[in-house]
């Protein structure tokens, strides 16, 4: 499920050292909170398009 090395770290622009196991847990954890971001993004834009559809379905056009 997680893109290491050029996925996300490349997204977020951090270098993933596994030398360092703290800055590989900072890292993990703005990885995971990064995704919650985008996860609940997806949410309220997907809600917001079936509250648009059902609209369009419930009138449609004349």
């Amino acid at each position: 499920m997680w893109c290491h090395g050029r996925g996300y770290g490349g997204v977020l622009g951090l270098n993933h050292n596994p030398s360092h196991s703290e800055s590989s847990q900072t890292l993990n954890s703005r990885i995971r909170s990064t995704a919650i971001k985008v996860e609940s993004y997806h949410l309220r834009r997907n809600h917001s398009n079936n509250i648009n559809n059902e609209s369009i379905l419930a009138h449609p056009p004349t």
